[in-house]
């Protein structure tokens, strides 16, 4: 078995200013994830979008994507640490309209919007930061959501009397989405190096032929095989 290399402070042979270096990077403070189920979004429209709507009879095949997130970090009163972190979230819809006397569905696209709110551990007040590109840093930690794709699962109609004595119609969407939330702060970190990474594949200047890249790709046998599953 190979032998680690490991050195230590106290080891005379370690050299600081050789094996170490100091790193500038944000430091997760406290994180949650979040699985959550957003029922009956309303989905906003264009005029001319909301005017088929009112008129439609059914709709389907909804598709939702994450757009945009906007934060609200705030600190939590009678709780020295915590900060309450608003999210709003917005999406991307389309769904298939289908009116009378129409053969073929309409694709229609809107915009759907949902609030959730996060208590996390983020420290104390810590410093401003200036930087020398005019960017600042405020005094409350920075906030990030990731978010893998979202699922839309259901979409309908449902009426609503805005006007009076003119019914309208508006979609109601319901999705799915994985997340994860974090507070975070700069920090310096002291890190071993044992070598500084340079890369050593070049720069291709010549272009991949589509033929040879498809000749080199593997026959897919499998996708022809009808077991007892059926075919793949």
């Amino acid at each position: 078995m190979a032998k680690r290399n490991t050195f230590s402070r106290h080891d005379p042979c370690f050299d600081r200013r050789r094996h170490s270096a100091v790193l500038a990077a944000p430091r997760v403070l406290d994180a949650c994830i979040k699985k959550d189920c957003m029922e009956d979004l309303q989905v906003c429209f264009c005029p001319e979008d909301q005017e088929v709507i009112d008129h439609c009879v059914w709709v389907r095949r909804p598709e939702a994507a994450l757009e945009n997130v906007t934060f609200d970090v705030e600190p939590v009163h009678m709780q020295p640490g915590f900060w309450e972190v608003d999210m709003t979230l917005s999406f991307s819809v389309a769904v298939d309209a289908f009116c009378l006397g129409m053969e073929e569905p309409v694709r229609l696209c809107g915009v759907a919007c949902f609030k959730k709110r996060s208590i996390l551990f983020g420290g104390q007040r810590g410093v401003q930061i200036f930087r020398s590109n005019g960017r600042e840093s405020s005094a409350a930690p920075e906030a990030t959501l990731q978010a893998a794709e979202p699922v839309a699962l259901r979409a309908r109609l449902a009426d609503c009397r805005e006007e009076p004595g003119r019914l309208k119609k508006a979609v109601l969407i319901t999705v799915g989405l994985f997340s994860v939330t974090s507070l975070e702060r700069p920090a310096q970190m002291l890190v071993p190096v044992f070598n500084h990474g340079v890369p050593e594949k070049e720069c291709a200047e010549t272009e991949i032929d589509a033929c040879e890249q498809f000749e080199s790709m593997r026959f897919p046998t499998e996708r022809f095989i009808c077991g007892e599953r059926g075919c793949r």
